[in-house]
Order: structure tokens, then sequence, then C-alpha cells
């Protein structure tokens, strides 16, 4: 990861970030958007078939949690925003997020649109990704400031 910065004089410096690497099931860092909350992913699954009956093909799932910090969210959230969380795969390709009102497994995460959380209050479900390949090195938050991790697969270093 690197993070860009202007110089006084219009030039770009150009340093590297350290990634957080966490467990399945560890919290992530406190996150602004959530109020100093934290996501939480516990799992993922690959070569999933969509109990969506108008989605053929294989997916993955991921068992996600989000929580708002001690004041809740302070604006509202999009689908309390996991945009940022994407699929690290050997070719680097990014996978696409299925949406409401498709589903790949219940409870399929609650994208609530124009909410904003409770003091503490959280929210859980599965978010499922299209998928070309088979192969997914870690689930990723990519979500800027400074604030980018990941939680590795069991039996990865």
């Amino acid at each position: 990861l690197h993070q860009l910065q202007q110089t006084p004089f219009g030039g770009v410096t150009q340093t590297t970030l350290p990634l957080t690497i966490l467990r399945m099931g560890e919290p992530g860092p406190p996150e602004a958007s959530l109020g100093g909350g934290r996501i939480t992913v516990y799992a993922l699954q690959v070569g999933v078939k969509s109990e969506d009956p108008t989605m053929p093909g294989n997916f993955a799932v991921v068992n996600l949690k989000e929580c708002a910090g001690p004041n809740g969210t302070k604006q509202p959230t999009q689908g309390v925003s996991i945009n940022a969380l994407q699929l690290e795969t050997p070719s680097g390709e990014v996978s696409t997020q299925i949406r409401y009102p498709h589903f790949v497994r219940r409870p399929n995460f609650p994208y609530t649109g124009n909410v904003n959380l409770k003091p503490n209050q959280c929210v859980r479900g599965y978010v499922g990704y299209s998928m070309s390949g088979s192969a997914v090195l870690a689930v990723a938050w990519n979500g800027g400031m400074n604030n980018d991790y990941q939680w590795a697969l069991p039996g990865s270093s």
C-alpha cells in the first residue's frame, strides 16, 4: 500500500504504508465512518452456489459484522458502507459484490441505505461476490485515510 502526498512545490512523494493483517473473527481497527465502531469478518467461503434462483454460477460469500461506536453514526451510511470490502486474488482481479435484491446466501448483509446506526448497534449478514476464478488470498478493507487492512485466510501467513 502506498500513500501519495503533494510537496509544497507541486511534486509528489510516495510512502509505503504498513498493512494490518487480522485473523478471521478479529475486529478491525476503529472506523471513523462507524463512529469508532469496528468491522469483523468471520469467514469466507469460495465456490458457493447461490440460494437466489435468478443467480446461477459460482460465488464467494463473506460473513461480516459492522458495529457502530458508542455515539452511533453521525451521517447516513450507504449499505453500512461495505464498498471498500474486497476479495484479494492472486491475479489482482476485482470481484463484484452482489447487491440487493439479489443475494448469494441468507441472511444477506442489510444494505440499509440512508440509515444511521444507534450507539453500539451491529448489523450482520453475508456479502456475496461473483468469482471467475477460485483462489482468494484474503478479505481486504481498503478504506483509505491510512486505514487499510485485511483478514487472512486460515493457514495463510
